[in-house]
C-alpha cells in the first residue's frame, strides 16, 4: 500500500505494529502502520472456569476472564493504484520499483525487521498491535501484546523486474502479557490482599476465587495460622499473600 504515492489509500483500515527489546515494552525498536482486510481481523478470547465444592456440598462455578489468546490478520500491500498517471507511468518504466519509499518490498522487509530480533539469532521481538479504527480489547489503551506466531506471504502481482507490486501477508500473533515492572518490584505487603469470609464462603471457595484453584486452600489456611481449612470460619478476616509466597 503506497500512501506515499496514493493519498486516497490512507482511508484504509490500518494496524500499527511496534516492536520492543524487552517484555516490559520500555525499550522501543521501531514501528510500522500497515493496511489490512477488515474482515480478516480475528481475535480469539476464551474464559477459564473452575468448579468448587463449597460448604454443604454445594457446587460453585467461578469464572475468570482471560486475555485474548491470539490474533489473526491479513495485511494488504498494494502498489497497483496511483494518484496520477505521471507517477504510474514513471513507476512502471523504472527498474527501481522495489526501492521506492513505501514499496511492497520495503514494507515486507520492515515487517520482518520488526518481528524478528537483530540482537539474537532466531529470537522474536516483543510486539504491541494497535488498530486505528477499533480497540483490540486487551488493555485499557486498546493494544494487543504479543509475539509473531506465523507469517505467510502470498504474491498477488510481480512486475517485470521481479519486484512484488501487490502481496497479501497472513499473520498470526500469540498473546504475550506485558511484564509489570512496578508490580515486580513492589513489596510483599503491598501485594497482599484482605479477605473476609461471609456466610457460606469457606476457605476452599476463597482460595479458588483468589488463586484460581481450590488446591491452595490448605496453603491459605497455613499462611493465616490455621490448622485446617475445614470448619466454620464465618466472619474471619484473612490475609491473601501473592501466590508465589504460598507453599501449596
Amino acid at each position: 500500500m503506497s500512501s506515499y504515492l496514493d493519498a486516497s489509500q490512507l482511508t484504509l483500515p490500518m494496524l500499527k505494529i511496534t516492536s520492543y527489546q524487552d517484555n516490559s515494552r520500555s525499550k522501543k525498536i521501531t514501528s510500522v502502520s500497515l493496511p489490512f482486510l477488515q474482515e480478516s481481523l480475528d481475535v480469539d478470547q476464551q474464559q477459564s472456569f473452575n468448579v468448587v465444592n463449597a460448604q454443604n456440598n454445594q457446587e460453585v462455578i467461578t469464572g475468570t476472564r482471560t486475555a485474548p489468546a491470539g490474533l489473526k490478520v491479513t495485511f494488504v500491500l498494494d502498489d497497483t493504484t496511483f494518484a496520477t498517471p505521471i507517477i504510474g507511468s514513471t513507476l512502471f518504466s523504472t527498474s527501481n520499483t522495489g526501492k521506492l519509499p513505501m514499496s511492497v518490498e520495503k514494507q515486507l522487509k520492515t515487517l520482518a525487521d520488526i518481528c524478528y530480533s537483530s540482537q539474537k539469532k532466531n529470537a522474536l521481538n516483543y510486539l504491541t498491535i494497535q488498530s486505528r479504527n477499533m480497540p483490540l480489547i486487551n488493555t485499557p489503551a486498546g493494544t494487543f501484546h504479543c509475539l509473531l506466531k506465523s507469517m505467510k506471504v502470498k504474491n498477488e502481482l510481480v512486475d517485470i523486474w521481479g519486484d512484488r507490486v501487490k502481496a497479501l501477508v497472513e499473520c498470526e500473533f500469540q498473546h504475550c502479557a506485558k511484564e509489570d515492572t512496578e508490580a515486580g518490584s513492589a513489596s510483599i505487603a503491598a501485594l497482599t490482599s484482605s479477605i473476609t469470609l461471609d456466610a457460606g464462603t469457606g476457605l476452599a471457595l476463597a482460595a479458588a476465587t483468589t488463586y484460581g484453584s481450590v488446591a491452595f486452600a490448605a496453603a491459605l489456611a497455613a499462611a493465616n495460622g490455621m490448622n485446617s481449612f475445614r470448619g466454620n470460619h464465618n466472619g474471619t478476616s484473612l490475609k491473601a499473600p501473592p501466590i508465589s509466597q504460598l507453599g501449596g
